[in-house]
């Protein structure tokens, strides 16, 4: 019985050398599988960023923020700054609207792109600007973003 494990590692090896080697292909889906995180969650807003990557540019992501309202209370006028450190460059896509319905009845999503010259040496990091309305309370404040996963 020891041998025929044995036995079949050397085809598993041969197959894997004759298609290019077993690294490439566990590498693409994790380039691609980036837990998402919550980057603000405070008096009923919360905004989770979720991440995208094109393995052929590994210093560029693609960030897509998610926000949502679980207070009884409409949120108006939002609006989300980002800023990153100089050896970063962002751009940010603009929203359709402006509002985020009240009790989680649906979301603003904002899109980002993030290009990190140091890629690999600097892990990502944000300062996050946020004003909004929630009801009548106009409300500014100012988060840093810091727990990005790991290879971004």
């Amino acid at each position: 019985a020891p041998a025929a494990p044995a036995a079949a590692a050397p085809p598993l090896d041969a197959l894997a050398e004759l298609m290019g080697g077993a690294t490439p292909a566990p590498a693409a889906p994790a380039a691609a599988a980036f837990p998402p995180i919550v980057a603000y969650e405070k008096g009923g807003l919360k905004i989770v960023f979720s991440f995208a990557k094109n393995p052929a540019q590994p210093a560029l992501t693609t960030i897509t923020a998610t926000c949502s309202n679980a207070s009884p209370v409409g949120i108006t006028n939002f609006s989300l700054q980002a800023a990153v450190p100089k050896f970063m460059q962002i751009h940010m896509s603009p929203v359709a609207t402006n509002a985020i319905p009240p009790n989680n009845s649906g979301a603003l999503t904002q899109q980002m792109q993030v290009n990190n010259s140091m890629h690999g040496q600097r892990p990502l990091v944000m300062r996050v600007k946020l004003d909004f309305a929630m009801g009548a309370q106009a409300v500014g404040e100012m988060v840093e973003v810091s727990n990005f996963p790991p290879g971004l």
